[in-house]
């Protein structure tokens, strides 16, 4: 019989390869940045200028990786509850058989219970409402916006992201001969940056920058690190095959 509970771990390890991936782009990105030094005389200042890499094409690239990565782990949930439900509910399994999710705990009881599986299996009910708790109010949300970015990026690639950069170790000299080290504050954006100086100090080091990426425009993950939330991800995701598969 084909264990589907081995297939969502593959699935998962599958996912992690995406996510290792992502992550060496992420980590490749100052590099990608070119540092040069403009002087405006008329002005009276100099300014280091950080210019970006080609951004439309490597977001594209990112945005195909996290795609792949977010499907691959809502398919190793879906094959882990229709192992289970195999197991525990063989009646209930259809072609509509899917893994709930929902704003409430309410929701997620009202589609459980219109498959009849608190009936068929209150084990399997049970320890979806109470161990996975795939409902947003009271349980782990990230089950449920794994489930709608997995939904977005079927209709429109998940583009929409936000580089946060900020340059550290810029070394300089003033005019006195003293040396002055800092890091600049968090900018927002893709770049050029610029940093000015006056024209009379030396700049002895242009700094590093770091790079983020987050997500920029999807509700309550607004803002934050898509590197960090795609490993919640995964470790969620593993979670619920665990759960399944041991009950």
């Amino acid at each position: 019989m084909f264990d589907r509970f081995a297939a969502s771990m593959l699935k998962i390890e599958r996912a992690d390869k995406h996510i290792a991936d992502l992550d060496k782009i992420i980590s490749a990105l100052p590099d990608n940045y070119v540092s040069t030094i403009e002087r405006h005389e008329n002005l009276g200042l100099q300014a280091v200028k950080y210019s970006p890499p080609d951004i439309p094409k490597i977001s594209s690239v990112m945005a195909l990786i996290i795609g792949d990565a977010l499907h691959n782990l809502r398919t190793a949930i879906e094959y882990a509850y229709i192992g289970a439900v195999e197991k525990h509910a063989p009646s209930a399994l259809d072609s509509y058989t899917k893994f709930p999710t929902g704003q409430t705990k309410e929701e997620v009881e009202s589609r459980l219970r219109g498959r009849k599986i608190d009936t068929l299996s209150p084990r399997l009910f049970d320890g979806i409402i109470t161990s996975i708790k795939p409902y947003v109010f009271g349980g782990n949300c990230l089950i449920n916006f794994l489930h709608d970015l997995d939904v977005s990026d079927k209709h429109w690639l998940l583009i929409p992201l936000m580089r946060v950069a900020e340059v550290r170790d810029i070394v300089v000299e003033d005019e006195k001969g003293s040396i002055v080290t800092g890091n600049t504050y968090p900018i927002h954006g893709d770049g050029p940056f610029t940093i000015s100086f006056p024209l009379n100090y030396k700049i002895k080091n242009t700094g590093k920058l770091t790079v983020d990426v987050v997500f920029d425009d999807f509700d309550l993950l607004k803002g934050m690190p898509v590197m960090s939330d795609l490993h919640d991800f995964s470790k969620i995701a593993v979670y619920i095959v665990r759960v399944l598969k041991n009950i």
